[in-house]
């Protein structure tokens, strides 16, 4: 199996050509989701544990816009910190098979999808990478989360999200928002 490693200054995007399982978390993570706020899209600040190792699967695409065409067309959505602790001594993964992958049910039983996930990425030109918005995924993004105590951070973007909704990646378990 054919291995690509982009090294970048904060993160490490390999894509291997595998597929990955259809459940959004391996090991013993866990997960609690959290408001995050911010002024404007281009002011996001990135999370205190960014992701710093993620995998692809083979054709795996990746669309990031900018945040004030993003503003222009979404005006300001809300953004939810997904916070994910690993209990296992094995790394952990969270796995996301596209955008659609990724949703928020409020209170009263309404669902939407993810609008979009903050994400630093390799510059394809060999500069530093960048902090920016996903605003596409056709493909599966895996995150590692580090052995035992282990913790990452994920940025998501919805039209609205409240405290006391849920946050659902996948099959798994959905995340109650707090404040």
């Amino acid at each position: 199996m054919k291995k690509t490693t982009f090294a970048v200054c904060c993160a490490i995007l390999t894509s291997t050509g595998a597929t990955f399982a259809d459940t959004a978390y391996s090991g013993a993570l866990s997960g609690k989701a959290y408001l995050w706020p911010y002024e404007s899209l281009c002011s996001l600040s990135e999370p205190p544990t960014p992701p710093k190792e993620i995998r692809t699967e083979k054709d795996t695409s990746i669309a990031r816009r900018g945040c004030v065409d993003l503003e222009k067309e979404w005006g300001k959505p809300a953004a939810v910190r997904v916070h994910f602790v690993n209990a296992s001594k094995a790394k952990g993964e969270v796995v996301i098979k596209g955008l659609s992958a990724i949703s928020v049910k409020s209170k009263a039983g309404s669902a939407a999808r993810a609008l979009g996930l903050q994400l630093r990425l390799p510059d394809p030109l060999g500069g530093p990478s960048t902090v920016g918005i996903v605003a596409a995924l056709k493909g599966t993004l895996a995150f590692a989360v580090p052995e035992k105590g282990g913790a990452i951070d994920l940025v998501l973007l919805f039209k609205t999200a409240l405290v006391g909704d849920s946050v659902a990646i996948g099959s798994s378990a959905p995340m109650r928002i707090e404040k």
